[in-house]
C-alpha cells in the first residue's frame, strides 16, 4: 500500500472515520511499513496530550458570554459618536488628495502624449538627415606639395 494512503487511513482513525475492515486493512497494513507505524505513533501521542488537556466547560458558558457581548455592543453604540472630528478632517484629507491625484494624472498623461510627439519628430528628423548625408556624393582630397622639404644635419 502506498504511503499516502497509509496516511490518510491513519488520520481517519484518529478522526473515527474509519469502517471495521478499513480499520483491520490499517492494522495490517502497520505490521509491514516502519515510518507508518512512526507517524501513528506520533498521532496517538497527539491525541493522548490532546485528551489530557481538555476540559469540561459549564452548559451556561455560551449563555453567559453571549449576554456578556451584547451588553457591550449596545453601551459601545450609545457612548460613542459616528461622526468624530478626527475621522471627518481624515475623510476631507482622502477626498482632497484624490481629486490632486486625478489631476496630477490628467497632466501626465498630457506631457506623455507630447513627449511622444516629440520623439516621432525627432526620429523623422533623424531619418533625414541620414538620408541626405548618404545622398551626398563622396569627397575627394588631393593635396599638393609646393614647397620642398630639406633637411640637414646640424654637428
Amino acid at each position: 500500500m502506498s504511503k499516502e494512503k497509509t496516511r490518510e487511513l491513519i488520520n481517519r482513525y484518529f478522526d473515527a472515520e474509519l469502517s471495521k475492515e478499513e480499520e483491520i486493512f490499517l492494522f495490517a497494513s502497520l505490521s509491514e511499513d516502519e515510518k507508518g507505524r512512526e507517524y501513528f505513533k506520533t498521532l496517538a501521542a497527539l491525541n493522548e496530550a490532546i485528551n489530557r488537556t481538555h476540559e469540561e466547560f459549564p452548559e451556561n458558558l455560551d449563555d453567559k458570554i453571549l449576554q456578556s457581548l451584547a451588553e457591550r455592543k449596545t453601551e459601545a453604540v450609545k457612548g460613542k459618536s459616528f461622526v468624530s472630528p478626527p475621522a471627518l478632517f481624515a475623510y476631507a484629507v482622502s477626498v482632497i488628495l484624490i481629486i490632486f491625484i486625478l489631476m496630477f494624472k490628467s497632466d501626465l498623461n498630457n506631457y506623455k502624449k507630447e513627449l511622444q510627439a516629440q520623439a516621432s519628430v525627432v526620429n523623422r528628423q533623424n531619418k533625414m538627415i541620414e538620408l541626405l548625408f548618404n545622398a551626398l556624393p563622396a569627397a575627394t582630397v588631393q593635396a599638393e606639395r609646393k614647397t620642398q622639404i630639406v633637411v640637414t644635419p646640424q654637428l
